[in-house]
């Protein structure tokens, strides 16, 4: 079975690595746009790219979610010389690539594509397994990691292109396998073992396949085979525990290789509570290490084969708890739901007394023997707060209360535990209850991140302007945000606020040339007081004609100008300028004035600002007696009147409405169990 064709054969991903040259992908071919981002500084993410035509780095997101800024061009990511392979890595923000022709092969790094990386061609999302000349999408192969497939369906052959690391280098075989029927997983690890390999290639057929050129019915190429196949770590452990006056210092022993992580690995903690320590230390298959609130996490090949905590520590070993105290790291066998901790005493050999102790935000421990306890938790949902209430028990010994035992705490970002009671037998009352002192810091910690709000352009339409607003949601998720526009404008603004940096076109119908088009979004649903604004330019300077939105001022400014006056006075002139209260009143009793003596040169008296409470009926008594129709009556005729500026709207009365509570925004959610 085992037959290796080519001692020193390469991956493609690895071929032809070279620095970054002067690819040139600009011709008649269409070019397209690939992004990679995701990962984080603890959670490095390596891929490979590679393309039929030609490929160049790109600074730009090309219509993904992620900000330009975020889009980097960093040194470690290599161009093949040829310019048709490209190989990098992401720890938190994205790369791009410009390229012709299609993509031939693309691989990630195992364990990457669900939860820290999403993949983007020319704009929209794809999965790694859609990706290249031979993907595993709409085929009965589901690639799990580098050297895991599953196939589903009944087949006579199996045939698989892998490729392994041993004493001599890489090398790659051709395996034969079949029949299979059902759901079969598919891990050639004996035709390798003890050395790691990847499946490359997987091809299933209802024939029988006994060449590696001969066609198969089914052919799928691994999205996770790389280079980095052959280091692969896949136990995970997962220390946590303390306090800050509390450090707990554990120490342990792998068989194999041992590296840090970020990640929780499935056990009760927030990635974000994981760190990554300089005091943690790391010598062979040793580690040592110290907690004091938060948690550690480390990768590793082989068994666990030692094992020593130095307090009240949790241990968590590829997602399930295990008792440390037992050699080789066995699953603890008392685990029946509740969260309870058998082993009784503290360390120090004295008898626990009854009482409640919160160790963090999302972390808390309850000692002594209770009918049930109840948690109530607060957390950030996608429309803002929330609100969940759970119940356990009976318990006795010391019980945690974490992820696995406080309801539902489906948030955006982490959840905190703000009140703990516990009942004795029968009791209507807690017999114990106790508030998280630190509940409002941690809800700070938990919240997500601001959204935040600006204009880009606005441009003057035959109908009015368009004002184009641009969002950023720095989140993982869209939040739904109520928002409004405050102005004369018909559109509605999105509610639901995307991932990224986004932009939407709002029409606009200003009344006046100073008006100001604003949205506002209340983002006080997520704790934060004050709205969030972005307010357009003027009407005017958008583009508007200032006469199209002063026509409600009637015919006075064409009356003045059709009026046969050889020079003006310099303060009329001035006057439709001026910001004063006065500027209407002055404005009227110019006209007026123009008006009563057409022919003639303004009188010298209109020089000056005439006042409006004493001189405004003036003008009828000086009008010549051949042309009293020119005259308005001022007891009978209304003057013309300039309207007055609409006024901006205020952010004072939004900011006013940040006095009330977080509760009256809140949206109540119940997990009762």
């Amino acid at each position: 079975m085992l037959n290796r064709v080519s001692r020193r054969e390469l991956l493609t991903a690895t071929a032809g690595l070279a620095g970054v040259g002067g690819i040139d992908v600009t011709s008649a071919q269409a070019t397209n746009h690939f992004v990679i981002f995701g990962g984080s500084p603890d959670t490095v993410v390596d891929y490979a790219l590679t393309v039929s035509g030609r490929l160049q780095k790109s600074g730009r997101s090309g219509g993904a979610p992620i900000a330009d800024r975020h889009v980097t061009q960093d040194g470690e990511d290599t161009i093949s010389s040829d310019g048709t392979h490209a190989s990098g890595a992401i720890a938190g923000g994205g790369d791009a690539y410009q390229f012709t022709g299609r993509v031939v092969r693309f691989r990630i790094s195992p364990g990457s594509q669900a939860s820290t990386v999403r993949v983007y061609l020319n704009g929209q999302q794809v999965r790694p397994d859609q990706l290249g000349d031979n993907p595993a999408a709409d085929t009965p192969i589901t690639f799990l990691d580098c050297d895991r497939a599953r196939v589903t369906g009944s087949f006579q052959s199996v045939r698989m292109h892998t490729s392994f690391w041993d004493d001599a280098g890489l090398g790659t075989n051709f395996l034969f396998d079949g029949p299979i029927s059902g759901t079969t997983t598919i891990h050639p690890v004996a035709a390798h073992d003890p050395y790691p390999f990847a499946i490359d290639t997987l091809s299933v057929d209802t024939r029988e396949l006994q060449t590696p050129g001969q066609p198969a019915k089914f052919t799928a190429d691994n999205p996770y085979a790389g280079p980095w196949c052959a280091e692969q770590l896949p136990n995970h452990i997962v220390v946590f525990g303390g306090s800050p006056q509390n450090v707990i210092r554990y120490q342990f022993t792998a068989s194999g290789h041992v590296r840090k992580s970020g990640s929780s690995g499935g056990a009760p903690i927030a990635d974000q509570h994981v760190t990554i320590d300089n005091e943690d230390s790391i010598s062979g298959g040793r580690v040592r290490g110290a907690i004091a609130g938060g948690g550690d996490a480390y990768q590793f090949s082989g068994e666990l084969t030692q094992m020593q905590v130095d307090g009240d520590a949790t241990v968590y070993l590829n997602g399930q708890q295990i008792d440390p105290t037992s050699a080789g790291g066995e699953t603890d066998g008392s685990g029946d739901g509740d969260g309870s901790d058998d082993r009784g005493d503290d360390d120090d050999g004295e008898t626990p007394t009854t009482g409640i102790e919160f160790l963090a935000c999302d972390r808390a421990r309850v000692t002594g023997a209770f009918e049930r306890v109840t948690i109530d938790t607060t957390w950030y949902a996608t429309d803002g707060v929330a609100r969940s209430h759970n119940e356990i028990g009976p318990v006795s010994g010391r019980t945690r209360i974490d992820e696995s035992n406080v309801g539902d705490v489906a948030g955006v970002a982490g959840f905190v535990i703000t009140n703990i009671a516990a009942f004795e037998q029968g009791a209507g009352e807690p017999t114990v209850s106790k508030r998280n002192p630190n509940t409002d810091q941690c809800l700070g910690q938990i919240r997500p991140a601001k959204i935040s709000a600006s204009v880009a352009d606005c441009t003057a339409t035959s109908d009015g302007v368009v004002v184009t607003f641009v969002y950023e949601n720095p989140n993982d998720v869209a939040l739904r945000v109520q928002s409004d526009l405050v102005g004369a404008s018909s559109t509605a603004p999105p509610d639901s606020l995307k991932p990224g940096q986004h932009a939407f076109d709002a029409s606009w119908a200003p009344e006046n040339p100073d008006d100001r088009l604003r949205w506002r979004l209340d983002l006080r649903p997520f704790g934060y007081e004050n709205p969030v604004t972005a307010t357009s330019p003027t009407a005017a300077d958008c583009g508007l004609a200032r006469e199209t939105t002063d026509q409600a001022d009637g015919d006075g400014e064409r009356t003045a100008e059709d009026g046969a006056t050889e020079e003006p006075p310099a303060d009329d002139t001035a006057a439709p300028d001026t910001t004063s209260d006065d500027t209407p009143t002055t404005d009227v009793t110019t006209e007026q004035a123009q008006q009563s003596d057409p022919t003639t040169d303004t009188p010298p008296q209109t020089t000056e600002k005439p006042d409006p409470e004493t001189e405004a009926p003036e003008p009828a008594t000086d009008a010549p007696p051949e042309t009293p129709e020119s005259t308005p009556d001022p007891a009978t005729e209304a003057p013309p009147e300039t309207p007055e500026p609409t006024p901006e709207p205020m952010t004072e009365a939004s900011d006013s409405d940040a006095s009330g509570t977080t509760a009256d925004s809140e949206s109540e959610r119940a997990n009762h169990r």
